[in-house]
């Protein structure tokens, strides 16, 4: 006789327990977590590439604006150890770009501890061509070809086609197709040629005129400092500015903290236009023997600083150094 089997019903599946859904909810929240911390880390690093790019980017854009001015301090396409010069508003120890080492109370809001730069260049996009020279006892007045206005009694130069002579001199009164030059005010003469200044008039020559061909340049005077922004939005930071002596001032790039500045001299005799030492603004006004007259190259190094901090909550800056020869060698 067989034995009977008695079949039970299998339990129906209702779902998972409790511990089974903490545990997949502690997992899906870790992975989860690990891909939000994958996104974040993504987008800090992508923040920290573009803030460096940034930096990069205005560092070279300042440098470019310095470079160009520092290359053109004192060029207009003559020897100016050898042309005889007729300064008319100054003596010779004035140099075509000069500058200042870690200021102090400089003034102006620039920033203490930086160094400040200051050019003389000629501004080739204003000027005009002599017609005609005629003088007086007392004033030298020039025709020109018309051309831009020489507002507010600017400092020019009269530069002879052939390099034969140059005059530096302040305009007293100009048209359209004419300027005037008279003794007195910032004029010490107003003989434009020979090789003279302020301090020794005896060389002046009255009896020469400048030929048809001369250039009459307007000689624009200004700088390169580190000051606050002009921005209200930016309550901290400095930017580089591109001073004008005679004019207004021009903010340059936003981010700059610090400029400093040595100067390549060529202090062989003669003059080889080899740099044989940097020195300093503040080594070369104290030694006698030194001169910005003898100046090759500048070397720029700017310490830039970046809006936002870096991951590991340090600020992020960038030092960048260029070498810019100027293009008269030896001024």
């Amino acid at each position: 006789m067989n034995a009977l089997t008695v079949m039970h019903p299998r339990s129906k599946q209702h779902g998972f327990s409790l511990i089974e859904l903490l545990i997949a909810l502690t997992l899906s929240l870790v992975v989860i977590g690990g891909a939000i911390q994958i996104l974040l880390s993504g987008q800090r690093s992508y923040q920290l590439l573009l803030q460096q790019a940034r930096l990069q980017e205005n560092a070279r854009m300042a440098l470019s604006y310095l470079a160009a001015d520092i290359r053109q301090a004192g060029f207009v396409g003559c020897d100016l150890q050898s042309i005889p010069i007729a300064n008319l508003v100054g003596n010779r120890t004035e140099s075509w770009l000069y500058g200042w080492d870690d200021v102090d109370d400089f003034g102006k809001g620039i920033v203490d501890g930086t160094d400040v730069l200051a050019v003389r260049r000629f501004q080739f996009d204003h000027s005009r061509k002599l017609i005609s020279q005629s003088s007086n006892t007392v004033s030298t007045l020039l025709t020109t070809t018309s051309g831009i206005e020489f507002d507010n009694e600017p400092i020019v130069a009269l530069v002879d086609s052939d390099c034969s002579n140059m005059a530096i001199f302040q305009v007293t009164d100009s048209t359209n197709s004419s300027v005037e030059v008279e003794a007195g005010g910032a004029n010490c003469s107003h003989i434009l040629r020979g090789n003279f200044d302020c301090d020794q008039l005896a060389n002046a020559d009255p009896s020469r005129r400048y030929s048809p061909d001369a250039q009459l340049f307007a000689i624009e005077h200004i700088g390169y400092a580190i000051h606050p922004p002009s921005s209200k939005s930016l309550t901290e930071g400095t930017s580089l500015w591109r001073l004008n002596f005679n004019g207004s001032n021009q903010e340059i790039i936003e981010g700059v903290d610090d400029l400093q500045l040595r100067y390549g001299l060529d202090t062989s005799n003669p003059v080889d236009g080899v740099i044989d030492r940097y020195f300093n603004a503040a080594q070369i006004n104290a030694a006698n023997h030194l001169s910005f007259d003898q100046l090759v190259a500048v070397e720029i190094t700017l310490t830039m600083r970046a809006e936002s901090q870096s991951i590991g909550g340090e600020d992020l800056t960038l030092s960048l150094t260029a070498q810019v020869r100027l293009a008269n060698g030896v001024l």
